[in-house]
């Protein structure tokens, strides 16, 4: 894997794992910051995740901090894709 597809290897680990499981609720929020391999925030990086189970996709921009938000995802015994695309970097995709 060169340095590009490692766009955000660093925040997609955290990202994926960041879904909040309170006690008994059913929805969980992911948050994470698309950085490339030096750490520099990627700005309006395109962020989709997909319940790999249903097929519902979700989309949304990071922000000028790379910063991204999906709230009231659905946690349990789902598997989901977490997609980013960045002008100037390849696709990264992670599974968990």
């Amino acid at each position: 894997m060169n340095k590009w597809t490692k766009l955000v290897v660093g925040f997609a680990i955290l990202a994926v794992l960041a879904v909040s499981l309170p006690a008994q609720s059913i929805y969980g929020t992911l948050t994470g910051t698309v950085v490339d391999p030096s750490q520099a925030v990627i700005p309006n990086a395109q962020v989709k995740l997909r319940n790999e189970a249903s097929g519902s996709e979700r989309e949304t921009i990071a922000n000028h901090e790379g910063f991204f938000n999906f709230s009231s995802v659905p946690v349990g015994d789902y598997t989901y894709e977490l997609t980013v695309t960045a002008k100037g970097f390849l696709t990264y995709k992670a599974s968990t």
